[in-house]
Formats: structure tokens, sequence, C-alpha cells
């Protein structure tokens, strides 16, 4: 996307680096995808960098349901606070009606960059980084957010900036299921493509390709692929078109993981149970997987302690039989349709370049011996690997089996849309007048308590500074509320509810600042002039009287406490 495709007024404050919504300062372009594009920007109150994430113009414009889907799925997202998450700060829509989101700003790189350039990243580097990653799994499905588009591009790595360690951070939690583009292929910036299907072919598990429900088994596999291709540096499928992919990961029996043999035998076990083609055959949760991948770091250091000793032979790893051997072999399913040479473009293999490179030539690797390749440019630590050639593999898009086997799931996906909007709609509806409520209600007892305690409490000042103090709370209450983090889109619960909670922390706060501060002349400006406040409203108003009992049990109940306090406290 060139400057002049984005929004008129976008591009303007990006050509001059001006503010955006009057806090963000628009720096430069950081990439674009098939349905959205990213602004480096400056928050300019908190002094620290963010990455803009809006929606292509084209897309808005033609799904115009995007829009509201966008803001309801990064509510969602944006309630998940792992480390290993990209932390979502805020969300809105220009003045265009471009919806987009605020970021946290991760220096690193994407993981597939990683995996093209350097090849296999080293064992023990790749258990950490797939540990992380279910640490931001685990966090998500907890809250029952699926991923469902989990690949190397949507995975940032770089460096700790306190430990210098290499971490893992996930993004785009729920927005992989917003847009379904109806025309046309899109390749991200690093080759990497995204189709018509609700996340990426290469990495979908099998009940994700036929439209079945999807769960955190389905980001689970995902993952094992991804575990694949950090430990080996190759393609977990080879295979270039779209109906060639699915069919791989739909065929009975394990996945045809070439370079599986040459990883050692427990972590072939792993990433089998985890790829296997039924979710009930895989972890149950990301928990379980974590331990799984714990023993494999013990067994390692376990065998590099006897390895002197007595080498042992390696095993053939178990292969875990389905469930279900029929389901997922095409029967009660309507075939996928053969590929046909004009659906597909098709780029050059590394067998039509040359002799293939054989893996499996040089001493087998392992957690503890063994040569290994490691990443140091950006990411490693000791060694400096040779940069390899890309990848010339390149999954392509045959759009008609593409609208074939999405069909059902574009109407399954209008249809929870319309029930979350009403959901939604009826979540607001039933708290929103008793919030106003309790929200004016808060703030008046606040006012009060502030006028009859701090006002009370404060008789060596004029009246007027009186006032000011007993406000005090309030102003410090709405502040407090206004330059926090609140992810609510509406004002009621944005602002005016944590005002109410906060000015009432503030009250607090400023009694039990005077009582450690000045306990004694608070009681007797408390017992002295208990009713100070009547003197700034008429004699003859009604409610007065009402509250002049009121008022007198909570000043000398106040002037109690202090009066014990100015005893027992040392300093006063």
């Amino acid at each position: 996307m060139s400057q002049t495709d984005l929004p008129p007024k976008l591009a303007e404050i990006l050509a001059a680096q001006g503010l955006f919504q009057d806090k963000y300062r628009l720096k430069r372009r950081l990439g674009e995808g098939s349905f959205a594009f990213v602004i480096q920007a400056k928050h300019e109150a908190m002094g620290r960098d963010v990455a803009l994430k809006f929606l292509r113009p084209d897309v808005v414009k033609a799904h115009p349901e995007v829009s509201k889907r966008f803001l309801l799925e990064v509510k969602l997202a944006s309630r998940l606070t792992s480390p290993n998450t990209v932390t979502i700060f805020d969300f809105g829509e220009t003045d265009e009606e471009i919806p987009f989101m605020v970021l946290e700003y991760v220096k690193g790189k994407t993981l597939d960059h990683a995996i093209e350039k350097y090849g296999a990243l080293g064992l023990k580097r790749s258990l950490r980084i797939a540990m992380q990653i279910l640490d931001s799994l685990e966090e998500a499905h907890a809250l029952h957010i699926i991923h469902r588009d989990l690949k190397p591009a949507n995975i940032i790595v770089g460096r700790a900036p306190t430990t210098g360690k290499v971490t893992a951070k996930v993004l785009d939690f729920g927005v992989a299921k917003l847009v379904e583009k109806a025309e046309g292929e899109a390749h991200t910036k690093s080759g990497r493509q995204s189709t018509q299907f609700i996340g990426t072919p290469r990495y979908m598990s099998p009940e994700q390709i036929l439209g079945q429900k999807v769960s955190a088994a389905s980001d689970l596999y995902s993952l094992g692929l991804i575990l694949y291709e950090m430990a080996t540096g190759e393609d977990c499928i080879a295979e270039e078109s779209v109906g060639d992919v699915a069919r791989i990961h739909l065929e009975d029996g394990p996945l045809p993981l070439r370079s599986l043999d040459e990883l050692p035998t427990p972590l072939q076990e792993v990433i089998l149970r985890a790829t296997s083609r039924h979710p009930e055959d895989r972890y149950p949760d990301a928990a379980r997987f974590r331990e799984a991948l714990e023993r494999v770091i013990e067994e390692g250091k376990s065998r590099s302690q006897q390895a002197t000793r007595k080498p042992s032979a390696p095993k053939r790893p178990k292969r875990f039989t389905p469930s279900k051997s029929d389901v997922f072999s095409g029967k009660g399913y309507v075939a996928l349709p053969e590929d046909s040479e004009a659906g597909v473009v098709r780029t050059p293999s590394s067998a039509a370049s040359g002799p293939q490179k054989t893996l499996s030539s040089g001493p087998q690797r392992t957690l503890s011996s063994g040569p290994q390749r490691t990443i140091s440019a950006g990411l490693g630590e000791e060694e400096e690997p040779s940069a390899r050639p890309r990848r010339p593999k390149r999954l392509t898009l045959d759009m008609e089996l593409a609208r074939s086997v999405d069909a059902k799931r574009r109407q399954a996906v209008r249809q929870d849309l319309q029930e979350r909007q009403r959901a939604e709609k009826q979540e607001v509806r039933k708290v929103r007048w008793p919030l106003w409520l309790g929200s004016v209600v808060g703030l008046l007892i606040s006012g009060y308590l502030g006028v009859v305690w701090i006002g009370g409490a404060f008789g060596m000042l004029a009246t007027p500074m009186r006032v000011g103090a007993a406000l005090l709370p309030l102003l410090f209450g709405l502040l407090w509320a206004v330059f926090s983090q609140n992810a609510y889109p509406d004002l009621l619960r944005r602002r005016i509810a944590p005002w109410a909670k906060r000015s009432a922390m503030m009250i607090l706060i400023s009694v039990v600042f005077i009582g450690l501060v000045m306990p004694g002349a608070a009681e007797a400006s408390l017992k002295a002039e208990t009713l100070w406040f009547l003197e700034l409203v008429p004699e003859d108003l009604g409610p007065v009287a009402a509250v002049e009992g009121v008022s007198k049990m909570l000043s000398q109940g106040l002037a109690q406490v202090l009066g014990h306090l100015d005893r027992i406290l040392p300093w006063t």
C-alpha cells in the first residue's frame, strides 16, 4: 500500500508526522497485509512508541460488517495480559470510519523471517520459544479466545531489554476471523500467504479446514507444526496449492514431516501428538503441552550426562492411532475438487532448480550434543550462522476451492456476529440505568463526605480554601479515570463510573493522610466546626436540616478516630 492509498486525512497526518486523535504522533509505516496496515507512532503524553493497526479502506468498503466485528473482537483480545502476548492498549475508529487498534510496539522480527533467513533455530531455543507461545495461548484459552491463525508470521521474536534473553510474543488474537476477502491473493511482507480460509491453510487443523467447530486443540495443532519448522528449518508441508495442502491435512495417518526422524525421539513424540488428526488425540490444553516439553528438556539433560558412558540407539517414535479412522478420510464430507492448473499459480520449486539438500546426513541432533545452527543477528547467542537463501516454495491460492470450502464458515461467522451484537446490546441495556444511578449517587456521597470530613478537618484555612480542599478528591478521581487505560467504548463505563469509584477511593486516601500528618488539629477542627458548610447555603433550605444529624455523627466519629491516632502516633 502506497501512502496515496491511505485514507486522505491519515495520509496527510503521516506525511507531516502530526498528531492522530490528539495523542499519537505518526512516525512511519511498519508494514501491511491483506486486510490491514501498521504505522509506528509515539504516544505523546506517555512518551512511548506504539503500533497503530488500521483496517484497509477497501476491506471496510467491501465488507461493512467487518468494522463492528473488529471492535468486538479487539475488545475481547484487549483482556489478554500475558507478557508473551502483544498488548492492545486502545481501539476505535478514525474520522473516515476506519477501525484501528493501538498495539504494544515490539522490537524484533517475525518468526517466519528468522526461519527463512537462518533455518533451524536450535533445539533449546525452539523449545524456549514454544513454551512462551504456550504461556500466551494458555491465558487466551482460559478466556475462551481461540487464535485461529497461529503461524510464524504472527509471532514476533526479539530480545528482552533487561535480561537480553530471546522472547516471543503472539499477536492478532481474534483478528484472523474478521476478514474474508472476496477476490485476489494477498501476501504478507515475508511472502507467506493469507487466504479466504479463516486462518492460513499450511498451519490449519483438519477440523478448521472442514468448517467444524474449533477449540484450543486447533491452536495446539498449529503450534506443533511451528515447533517442527523451528527445530528443522524446513516447511512443515512442502506442497504449493491450497488443494494439496488441504488434502495432506485431511489424509489419515501422521503428517508426512520429512525431517522429523532427525529430531530426538522425545521431541518427535511431542510433535506427533500435537499434530494428531483428531482433536481428542492431541494435548487437552496448553498446560499439558508445556509439561511434555519440560519432560523433553529433562530427558535431554539426562541423556547428556549418560552420553559418554552408554550411548543409546535411537528409538522410533510412537505413532498415534486416530480414534476415528474414517472421519478425515473423506467419508461423510464433500470431496475436495481437484486443482486446475489455471487456478493455481506455482513458483519454481527446489526440485526444478537443482538437487535438493539431504537432511539426513551428519550427526543426529539432540538437545545436548551435535552441531546446531543458531541465530545471532537480532536473536542469537554465540554463533554467527551463514544466511541461507529464501525458501522458494510458496503457498498459492486456488480461489474456487477456497470459496467452496469456506461457504458454510462465512454463514457461521455472520450468525456469530449477529449473536454477539445482540448480546452486547442486551448487556448495555441491563447495566445502563443502574450504572448511571449508582455513579451519580456515588459522586454525591463522595462530594458530601469530602465537605464534611476534609473541609471540616482544615479549620485553619479560609472558607474558599476549605471548599477547594473538600472538592480535591473529586478532581483527582476524575483525572485518575481520564488517564487510566479502559477498553469500554461508551462514556458511562469508560469515564463516569470509574470517576465515582475512584473519587470514593481518594476520599479514603485523604482521610488516612490527614490522620497520619495532622490528627490533633483535624480532631479539634471537626469538633469545633462540625457544620461549617451550612454557612454556604440559605438557612431555609429544607434538605439541610435532614442531613444535619448525619453530618454531626460522621464528624464526631472521625474526630474520635483522629484523637486515638494523635495519642498513639509517636510523631504527633
